[in-house]
């Protein structure tokens, strides 16, 4: 049974599922190990996914790299940003991120 959960916005669901979204970034510290992780979309429209954690590092935003920013599916640092300022309107670049790498098996 998979223990830890993360709610993932249900637009995001086919770029995890194609593989274009490896990882996650959050804002603040995330109790997250590596192990299995269960992905709950936020409207419950798509379900859920287990994806493979793989590595979990905490750092300050403005350390995030484009790099970083393209295994989440975005294109640089400053379109995650701007994502991210929609599901925590108070982030900056001084704040502390949860950034967690993931593999999706299809099977």
């Amino acid at each position: 049974m998979i223990e830890q959960k993360l709610l993932l916005a249900d637009k995001f669901f086919p770029d995890v599922i194609e593989k274009r979204k490896l990882g996650t970034i959050r804002k603040s510290k995330r109790d997250i190990n590596p192990g299995w992780l269960l992905l709950e979309a936020t409207d419950k429209t798509c379900g859920s996914i287990n994806v493979y954690v793989t590595h979990v590092t905490y750092t300050s935003m403005e350390y995030v790299t484009d790099e970083d920013a393209k295994l989440d599916g975005f294109n640089n640092v400053d379109e995650l940003m701007n994502v991210l300022k929609e599901f925590y309107p108070d982030i900056s670049w001084y704040d502390i991120v949860t950034i967690v790498r993931f593999v999706y098996k299809d099977n």
